[in-house]
């Protein structure tokens, strides 16, 4: 009490001494100070947009034991929006519909002490401001951890109005293609941070079987840039304040029940890190450098003896000089780029060195030659990479051939020529096996009839095709090989050169794998013959037998 007393006689003290000021100044106006209008208006104060605005239907986190002795944990907490709007209500329903049943039914098996029939362990969420543009993220985990899940909400708590994802663009002036273009990246880079540098089980460039894993993990990256997995009206997405976006996107893994999961993906539309010009690289007269989108690669005139002349290889894959050819599939986060060749006859390839140290290549020739210049993406197994190097292979038989080596941070060096062609003539495990397709011939008259295509595809790059004409007995047999080119948003591109008696097919063709889960694939023409006569500008759909 002995402060108060002292805080009173204070308080006293300043109130005799302003009523004297007050009668000293009796009758007089007060004078304002100079630069004041008068009695200030009351203060306004800005409306504050935060996490206050948000609630906790559930805020729990326990763990308890069931009747059998196992242990379970939980949290769960499930958020409400403090509005009372329709909106805010719709919103705030959806969630509760989507989890609330779910969280009480854990909460009720905790407190019975039995086997939860729910499906989650954890519901968590968090918040994105911008202004009053609230994005709340809901992150669910099943019991198993397989199951993990996202939901996204947006709000504005101003207008009271929930903007969709194109408007959401729209307010933070950023193109639909941009976006999708840049989540796609995102996509690809969260799968290459799993699997670039280890592959499966610690991969190594010189394992016996680094062409079939290689070739299975390039089915699932290309699953995971699919032109079928992105859709701006079902992708979930949050602003991050800074002109990224955090994106929950399916990438595909080589573990769980669904063979993908929902991972946070840094979306980054945009300028790139090269958009004024970037690292390049020349071999010969051959020249590639990085670029905003990627790569590209061009080439110049050259008959010097040093080099191989320009003009044989210019009429052999159809190249112009002085011409730039952007590279498709290009999704790294590239910090350097090298050009070398690689066997007895000049056969160039670009690498990439990532930010993480690990490699990514490109089949120049290869790509020109077959309409399709597109990024293999990465050599998987290869890690901790710091530069490249050309040089001679010694085969220990008096013999050899040029090469490009991948240099790690120990000095030790990798022939990286040797990995692409293990890959190169491998099909994924997930085409392998017998498919076929019923279509419609067209011919000139327009009618058209019946046939059927009967597809079989091996490991070992082996494709054998039975094309049958309805009502007639005997089907056209080609067969052949393929070789991987690289990947797209169309899926897998693939060389082929097939033979029907001795009369030679050969072309391109992209193979679709998102839906073989489903016993479907699609096959697109790309370049050179027609395979299986899909109509202009489409493909050819296959079913698994």
């Amino acid at each position: 009490m002995k402060h108060h007393r002292i805080l009173y006689r204070a308080l006293s003290a300043l109130l005799c001494l302003g009523l004297c000021a007050q009668l000293t100044a009796c009758g007089k106006k007060p004078v304002p100070k100079p630069g004041s209008s008068g009695p200030s208006a009351p203060s306004v104060s800005k409306k504050v947009y935060d996490d206050s605005l948000i609630t906790e239907v559930y805020d729990e986190e326990d763990s308890f034991t069931d009747e059998y002795g196992t242990e379970y944990s939980y949290i769960c907490h499930v958020p409400q929006l403090e509005a009372d709007t329709p909106e805010a209500k719709a919103i705030n329903w959806e969630i509760m519909e989507s989890f609330g049943n779910d969280v009480q039914a854990t909460l009720d098996a905790a407190e019975s002490g039995e086997t939860p029939s729910s499906q989650y362990m954890e519901v968590t969420w968090q918040s994105y401001w911008n202004d009053s543009l609230l994005s709340l993220s809901i992150r669910v985990l099943g019991w198993t951890s397989d199951l993990i899940d996202y939901a996204v909400y947006h709000y504005d708590f101003e207008t009271g109005q929930r903007p969709d994802n194109l408007e959401l663009l729209d307010r933070f002036h950023v193109d639909e293609g941009d976006f999708i273009a840049a989540l796609r990246r995102g996509a690809a880079r969260q799968f290459d941070s799993h699997y670039a540098p280890w592959g499966t089980g610690g991969l190594s460039p010189e394992d016996e079987n680094y062409g079939g894993i290689a070739i299975d993990l390039a089915a699932l990256r290309a699953w995971t840039v699919a032109e079928e997995n992105f859709s701006l009206d079902l992708a979930m997405f949050c602003p991050n304040g800074d002109g990224t976006f955090t994106a929950f996107q399916p990438v595909a893994s080589i573990a769980g029940g669904n063979g993908w999961y929902y991972e946070p993906v840094l979306v980054e539309p945009g300028p790139g890190d090269w958009a004024d010009g970037g690292p390049q690289a020349e071999d010969a007269f051959v020249s590639a450098w990085l670029t905003d989108d990627g790569v590209s690669v061009s080439f110049t005139k050259s008959q010097s003896r040093d080099f191989p002349d320009s003009e044989a290889y210019r009429r052999a894959h159809g190249f112009a000089y002085d011409t730039e050819y952007p590279v498709a599939g290009c999704y790294g986060d590239y910090q350097d780029i090298f050009v070398g060749a690689s066997g007895q006859d000049f056969c160039p390839y670009v690498f990439l060195l990532t930010t993480e140290g690990t490699v990514e290549y490109i089949d120049i020739f290869g790509g020109l030659w077959h309409g399709c210049l597109c990024s293999g993406g990465p050599l998987y197994g290869f890690r901790d990479i710091v530069g490249f190097e050309s040089g001679a292979y010694e085969d220990g038989f008096g013999g050899g051939y040029e090469t490009v080596y991948a240099v790690d941070k120990n000095g030790r060096k990798y022939d990286m020529p040797a990995c692409i062609t293990a890959q190169g003539n491998a099909m994924p495990s997930y085409a392998a096996g017998k498919w076929c397709a019923n279509v419609y011939h067209s011919v000139a008259s327009g009618a058209s009839y019946e046939g059927v295509y009967y597809l079989s595809i091996h490991e070992n790059g082996l494709v054998e095709i039975n094309d049958v004409i309805v009502s007639i007995d005997a089907p056209l047999q080609i067969a052949g090989y393929c070789t991987y080119l690289g990947t797209t948003e169309l899926g897998m591109v693939y060389q082929f050169g097939l033979y029907s008696g001795d009369q030679l097919r050969e072309g391109t063709f992209a193979l679709d794998l998102y839906n073989t889960d489903y016993g479907e694939m699609t096959i697109t023409p790309i370049s050179g013959v027609n395979l299986f006569d899909a109509p202009e500008g489409g493909y050819t759909v296959f079913t698994r037998l």
